[in-house]
């Protein structure tokens, strides 16, 4: 950007913590000036010598790939790495290559480095003023992407979030963090949720909850007045019933429909049901007058509902109430009759979603066995591996790649009871908290996700790629097909809070390894990338502030999603991962013929 005229206010961090700095410097500044800055500005009792150890890729600490990283520098935000001349000693020490105390003394002793490359002592700042990324010493890890078919395919609304129920008065470990955030007292009028919603142009949402089977529908002439939830301490989750009236359910819908929202509603499956004496099973057959009436006035006023779900956290043992699996397969059947009798007249039927709840595999196969085929055609359920919100270990659990995987086994349980008893239907996550009871204070509210969430919107297309790397856990790679555009776009997460990856990516083109030799390709080979580097404000993954390739991502004056550009780099330059950072990176030219357009 050569027309930047603005001084450039820069400041230096070194590898102890403490800064040089800050100082205003003119675009027309040269990289050689810069230098003659920083060595200028050196601190005299900065010590000479200088190491650390970093884990190797096979989990032990030894000789392999030690990293060290020297000096960071920061541009109004935008991160510039500094090298300097290093050695690497038996005793695993790095040194300054200076061949003098205390720091380097000429330009020649440093290297800054902006996007993978070494800009050179006559460069300008202003020239050199992009997001910056990278010193090449991270870890090197080749990350392998099988591009000659996918693995699977996800729904093009991939991307969901769930409006609850909770009223104002819902509170956890001293926190009452539901007010104004509910399906019943949500700002419709809220610029900022408007914009939020509508910067996907089709988010699905989730309109269900805890209290979902508590909830009574003022559609007809029953219930005679429409109450609001009050605390009751002899009710599920501490709470009365509640109703949701004609009102409301329009305002509801206006908005939704104006935001382009591709809505999921969940319905009361307890209606007409009683407590057993024992436990907190619920028997008897679902009564679907209420529902009924719902829906007929859904399609009435020509509300779009996606899909229906029928109750929420009622398999196994449940949470606060459970139902038996057989029943609620009869339920299923009986929610299908009412459907295509609503929409016999309709275009499409709404799918069924169930049970929106928490994996038990013999409970999850008994409903799928007695609903039969064609009914339920996705299976959802919940996860909550982080635990409960006050765990004071939540802000390790969720930087832990080894917590993290136990709910892998999960997945392939519900995979297999889907293949073995209801292959007509796919496995859906309803919902994903994370951590349960509202989540964790200053864990679950920071380092936003919703900028994440709509970059893969955005950039990541249906079709999955089988992807692998040869580094270290604390590195998540995953590869789809790219959206609405050629290519394949990745999705790396570095869950390392000091070590950063230089990543190599090739696509593997063999299609029956290992029994013939592998066919690898790279695609740093020609052309250019897109990449979307997110990191946490000041290094801090507490901060509820999210840079976007250094930069800020602040709402607009008039309340706007601001624009996410990529960076743009050749495709042969080093793609460097930062630590606690997440990275989008799309390749036009990736050689997938997974991903070929027709």
């Amino acid at each position: 950007m050569s027309g930047v005229q603005e001084p450039l206010e820069i400041k230096f961090r070194l590898f102890d913590g403490s800064d040089i700095g800050p100082k205003k410097y003119a675009p027309a500044t040269s990289v050689a000036t810069l230098k003659e800055s920083i060595i200028a500005q050196w601190p005299k009792d900065l010590p000479d010598v200088i190491y650390d150890n970093y884990w190797s890729t096979d989990g032990r600490n030894s000789n392999v790939g030690p990293v060290f990283y020297f000096i960071v520098v920061t541009i109004i935000g935008e991160v510039i790495p500094i090298d300097s001349e290093l050695m690497r000693t038996p005793q695993q020490k790095w040194r300054l290559m200076t061949g003098k105390e205390n720091g380097p003394r000429t330009v020649n002793d440093l290297k800054l480095i902006n996007a993978g490359k070494i800009l050179e002592n006559n460069r300008t700042l202003a020239d050199c003023r992009s997001p910056i990324f990278s010193l090449s010493l991270g870890d090197k890890v080749t990350v392998s992407v099988k591009a000659v078919t996918t693995i699977s395919k996800t729904d093009d609304s991939f991307i969901c979030a769930t409006i609850d129920w909770w009223p104002k008065e819902k509170c956890n470990y001293g926190m009452c963090p539901w007010d104004s955030s509910s399906i019943i007292n949500l700002d419709l009028n809220n610029t900022i949720l408007f914009n939020a919603i509508k910067a996907f142009k089709s988010l699905r949402i989730r309109l269900g909850g805890s209290l979902q089977d508590q909830v009574v529908y003022k559609v007809g002439e029953e219930p005679a007045t429409c109450e609001d939830f009050k605390l009751d301490k002899n009710g599920l989750f501490g709470f009365s019933e509640g109703c949701l009236s004609k009102c409301r359910w329009d305002e509801l819908n206006a908005f939704f429909n104006k935001t382009g929202t591709i809505l999921t509603f969940g319905l009361n499956a307890l209606a007409g049901r009683r407590k057993a004496p024992q436990g907190n099973n619920h028997i008897g057959d679902w009564n679907t007058t209420n529902a009924r009436q719902f829906i007929e006035y859904t399609v009435l006023k020509n509300y779009k509902i996606e899909s229906w779900e029928l109750g929420n956290e009622l398999s196994g043992q449940g949470v606060s109430a459970s139902v038996d699996p057989k029943q609620y397969g009869r339920d299923l059947i009986a929610l299908k009759k009412v459907l295509s009798d609503i929409y016999k007249n309709s275009s499409t039927e709404p799918k069924i979603l169930a049970p929106g709840g928490f994996f038990d595999a013999q409970w999850f196969a008994d409903m799928l066995q007695t609903s039969g085929p064609g009914v339920v055609n996705g299976v959802t359920h919940h996860i909550y591996n982080l635990g409960a919100g006050v765990d004071k270990e939540l802000i390790y659990k969720i930087q832990d790649p080894y917590y993290l995987d136990q709910i892998v086994q999960t997945y392939n349980d519900i995979e297999t009871i889907i293949q073995d008893f209801g292959p007509w239907s796919a496995a859906w996550v309803g919902e994903s908290g994370g951590a349960y009871n509202s989540g964790g204070k200053d864990v679950s509210n920071t380092f936003a996700d919703s900028f994440c969430a709509l970059l893969w919107h955005r950039l990541m297309g249906p079709g999955v790629l089988h992807t692998t790397h040869n580094g270290s856990p604390y590195l998540r790679a995953y590869a789809h097909c790219s959206k609405q555009k050629n290519g394949v776009t990745l999705l790396l997460v570095n869950l390392s809070n000091s070590t950063s990856f230089d990543v190599s990516v090739v696509s593997d083109l063999n299609l029956y390894p290992p029994k013939i030799g592998r066919s690898l390709a790279s695609v740093q080979e020609k052309g250019q990338r897109e990449e979307y580097h997110l990191t946490p404000q000041g290094g801090n993954i507490q901060s509820r502030v999210m840079l976007l390739n250094g930069q800020p991502l602040n709402l607009t004056c008039s309340g706007d999603i601001p624009e996410m550009y990529p960076f743009i780099a050749d495709a042969a330059a080093p793609l460097y991962i930062a630590p606690h950072s997440i990275a989008f990176v799309s390749f036009e030219d990736f050689r997938a013929p997974a991903c070929a357009k027709n």
